[in-house]
């Protein structure tokens, strides 16, 4: 019996040790008596909620955290946080009673997770207590779904409308999306292929280093033989996989081809980037480690405008997407932020510097944190050449109403003879003004910017320099910046001169990140500059007729707006 007993006891404790991955270090100063206890082990859906609360700490300081480690195995003197607290910001009284808690609402990180209670903050941390694992309940449940269009032109396969699908799974092995015009009934089938990157395919840094992140399996479909104008409903799916590792039923409209006859709303910004709407904390540049937090009113906005009476029909991202800037947990955060809208419209980016400069890039620099435009890349694929799921030729054109839009890379090399500046010319020359009678121009650094930045100004110089002249060329109407986080309006400008006929600039980078200084004195090629405000920009353009409002995001206020007309 008491062999019997002894071997019971052996395989209830390697049943243990199969559930639970072991602390990965040594705890040598955890505080006897200190407990950190989760209202809940196993999270479902999308910022699902837990609470952490903790007892016992004797002498705390000003210095104590509560950070989230995911997966549970990663070193924490390794690895930084998913996310963390202060604890004196959300709970005051430990100080005074050694207790409290902090809520974290958190996207499906597709892993078991734990938190620690640290002291000494982040510079000297010791860790003081350790919590139980974390877990979701379905890794694969898909997460990130955002959609794009897929083409240069809507209609460009075979005649009919397409749309792309794009979302992230643990490890689904048939991924696939059904879809239909009948919501009850989804009886079309189309299979994903998938990609995914590792820790070796970026560029170092923190990227790769202590805020290396699994990115798990990134899958997209595209959907052809679509009805142009007609309403789609679908769901992604494994098919070889449970029922929670399927979305419910999103929808879309199927784009129509472009023309000249139809009309175009569009919402256009640049620099969202991300927050927890928990308040939690995690790297960031900017509002001391609480992430975008303006990003969360310009996103809610966003998805306010799909109710409106005139809804957008895409939207369109001009760089610097979610600053994860190489804590690759952050993309999982940002992709649900914008899923709400990016799964109804087509969310159509461009890349910036915070996704791509490393020292070794065009524009050398530190911005991406390592990532050197790869995570981006694999997450956001766009029409040809930028179709690739790499980052090698992030820029492409694509026509919507009576709108073409060519979409550079400000971060890729454009000089005199390069691969990008001959395509440009190929694409602006290619418009056929009678289909789509508007030029939208777009890139993250701009041409023009009232900045006393002397970098700002060496990269709009060459802008200038090389660029500009296409734009004279082939009559460009509109060009739209961001990276600088403000929002500027020039008069018609060309080679620094106010022109009749000439391209009008905006700057719409205001829409999360922190605002950035301007000059005391307007440039005499501006006709309004804010810098006070955060927002985003709405687009409305017909055939003869384009005009952008800049909706301040507090309160949904236009505080400024243009409109450009031309006649039929």
């Amino acid at each position: 019996l008491l062999l019997l007993l002894l071997l019971l006891l052996l395989l209830l404790v390697g049943a243990v040790a199969v559930s639970a991955a072991p602390v990965p270090v040594d705890l040598p100063d955890v505080q006897p008596g200190l407990e950190i206890t989760l209202s809940k082990s196993v999270l479902s859906g999308s910022s699902d909620e837990v609470v952490v609360s903790w007892t016992g700490e004797q002498f705390a300081t000003r210095e104590d955290w509560l950070g989230l480690w995911c997966p549970s195995d990663k070193d924490p003197y390794t690895f930084d946080p998913v996310k963390y607290v202060f604890l004196v910001d959300v709970a005051p009284n430990t100080y005074y009673y050694g207790y409290g808690n902090a809520s974290f609402a958190l996207p499906n990180y597709r892993a078991s997770c734990r938190f620690y209670l640290l002291t000494g903050g982040a510079q000297f941390p010791d860790i003081l207590a350790v919590s139980d694992e974390l877990s979701f309940e379905d890794w694969n449940a898909p997460s990130g779904v955002h959609i794009a269009q897929p083409f240069k032109n809507p209609t460009d396969a075979g005649g009919s409308s397409a749309m792309r699908v794009s979302w992230t799974t643990h490890n689904a092995t048939s991924p696939i999306v059904v879809y239909g015009t009948d919501e009850k009934t989804l009886t079309a089938v189309e299979a994903a292929s998938t990609a995914t990157y590792t820790a070796n395919d970026l560029c170092g840094a923190q990227a790769g280093g202590r805020g290396w992140f699994e990115p798990g399996l990134l899958h997209t479909a595209v959907l052809t033989g679509l009805t142009a104008g007609k309403t789609y409903y679908y769901s992604v799916q494994d098919k070889n996989g449970p029922a929670t590792s399927s979305s419910p039923v999103m929808s879309f409209v199927a784009p129509t081809a472009a023309s000249a006859h139809s009309d175009l709303h569009v919402i256009a910004f640049g620099d969202l980037g991300n927050a927890g709407k928990d308040g939690t904390r995690q790297h960031s540049w900017d509002y001391d480690d609480r992430g975008e937090i303006n990003a969360l009113n310009t996103t809610t906005n966003v998805i306010n405008e799909l109710a409106s009476e005139q809804p957008p029909s895409m939207v369109v991202h001009i760089g610097d997407i979610s600053y994860a800037v190489g804590y690759e947990a952050e993309w999982e955060q940002f992709m649900e932020q914008i899923r709400p809208a990016a799964s109804t419209i087509p969310w159509m980016t461009s890349i910036g510097n915070h996704e791509m400069d490393t020292p070794d890039t065009f524009m050398p620099g530190t911005d991406s944190g390592g990532e050197c435009g790869v995570p981006y890349a694999a997450r956001f694929v766009m029409p040809p050449p930028a179709d690739s799921g790499t980052p090698d030729k992030p820029y492409y054109a694509f026509a919507a109403g009576p709108v073409t839009f060519v979409q550079m890379s400000s971060e890729h090399n454009f000089f005199s003879g390069t691969e990008q500046l001959l395509w440009m010319r190929e694409e602006l020359g290619m418009v056929d003004r009678d289909v789509t009678p508007w030029i939208v121009f777009t890139g993250h650094r701009p041409m023009y910017v009232d900045d006393d930045y002397p970098a700002a100004n060496n990269e709009s110089t060459n802008l200038q320099k090389y660029v500009e002249p296409l734009f004279k060329e082939f009559g460009v109407d509109l060009a739209l910046w961001g990276h600088h986080h403000s929002y500027q309006r020039t008069c018609p400008v060309y080679q620094g001169q106010c022109t009749a006929g000439a391209t009008t600039h905006a700057v719409i980078g205001m829409a999360g990140y922190e605002l950035s200084p301007v000059n005391d004195k307007m440039g005499s090629v501006f006709v309004f500059v804010d810098n006070k405000h955060w927002g985003y920009a709405r687009i409305h353009a017909n055939q003869t007729h384009l005009s952008l409002e800049y909706v301040n995001n507090s309160d949904r206020s236009v505080l400024d707006s243009f409109t450009l007309t031309k006649s039929k």
